[in-house]
């Protein structure tokens, strides 16, 4: 969800999540379940992720 957000394939404003213009859920938990809860979805925001990677998008590593 965090690679999601950072890569703006999952958009967040405060705590509500929501993909492709549709609310997802509020709260991480609830949106990891309903992620959990729906491989199509799971397969295409991992889709989505792995292409913005490949493409060169930029992460950054937290610093712990």
């Amino acid at each position: 969800i965090d690679l999601g957000v950072e890569l703006n394939v999952i958009q967040k404003s405060g705590s509500w999540f929501s993909y492709n213009g549709n609310k997802l859920g509020q709260g991480r938990d609830s949106v990891k379940q309903l992620i959990e809860d729906n491989p199509e979805m799971m397969e295409e925001l991992e889709k989505k992720i792995k292409e913005k990677i490949s493409a060169g998008a930029d992460i950054k590593k937290e610093e712990e």
